[in-house]
């Protein structure tokens, strides 16, 4: 009897000992949990930091480049322009006149491209339409918009679309030999989507570490933006951008 409860007592406390040890390891889990979570939460709101501080710079970055435009299409118009005035005043000669006139339609457009008039004011379809105009003469420009609805875009996203698109087109006049651009342009509660179509010689060399192709990107990811540029089957190539997007 005697030595059946000291197998009792001995069992009982094997399994306080197993409890104890399971006990122990599970503090032990709880705790590299409670670690490895406080530690995730610590990295997120670093790469959070990290994000936040990104997008800042971009944005000066942008706003910077905004002003050095608006200071250089200030100083054409206000000073080149008005100096070429100035010159066909005092000259006599029809020749140089008709030259000075080209040199003076030259600097406006120039200038017009830094900074469009009335950017603010303006329909974004419509800018499109003044942008393209420069280059009607060369190509066969269609644009074709899509509105599901009427309300304006915020400035921000206006400036940002029509430099992206600024950009796209001047890489098609450079590189592409098109004949023809295409420009899709819809607009959604959604979403707003901006398709860029030529005609021309492709995409034969990687393009992402051109100057034009950062400053895409750059502004891409201020308006929350993605995009995507490939080769079609019939030749040229089609730039496509979509922007998710919340009517208020």
């Amino acid at each position: 009897m005697e030595n059946w409860q000291k197998q009792e007592v001995i069992s009982l406390w094997i399994w306080v000992g197993i409890a104890l040890v399971f006990f122990f390891f599970f503090t032990v889990w709880i705790l590299i949990r409670i670690y490895l979570k406080k530690m995730r939460i610590e990295a997120l709101k670093m790469h959070e930091k990290e994000l936040h501080h990104q997008q800042e710079l971009l944005q000066k970055s942008v706003e910077i480049q905004e002003r050095e435009r608006k200071r250089i299409a200030a100083n054409i118009h206000d000073d080149l322009i008005a100096q070429l005035h100035q010159i066909k005043l005092y000259n006599n000669d029809k020749d140089i006149n008709t030259k000075l006139n080209e040199s003076i339609k030259t600097a406006r457009i120039i200038s017009h491209d830094l900074i469009p008039p009335l950017l603010q004011e303006l329909p974004f379809k419509t800018l499109i339409h003044d942008l393209l105009h420069v280059y009607s003469k060369k190509y066969t420009v269609d644009i074709r918009v899509n509105m599901e609805e009427e309300e304006a875009l915020t400035a921000k996203i206006k400036l940002d679309l029509y430099r992206i698109t600024q950009e796209v087109i001047t890489n098609i006049v450079k590189h592409a030999h098109a004949a023809s651009i295409k420009v899709h342009y819809r607009y959604s509660k959604h979403f707003i989507a901006l398709k860029i179509i030529d005609d021309g010689v492709g995409i034969k060399t990687p393009i992402k570490n051109g100057l034009g192709m950062k400053t895409i990107e750059l502004r891409s990811q201020l308006i929350n933006g993605t995009f995507r540029i490939r080769n079609n089957q019939t030749g040229g190539a089609t730039f496509i951008l979509a922007i998710k997007h919340k009517t208020k």
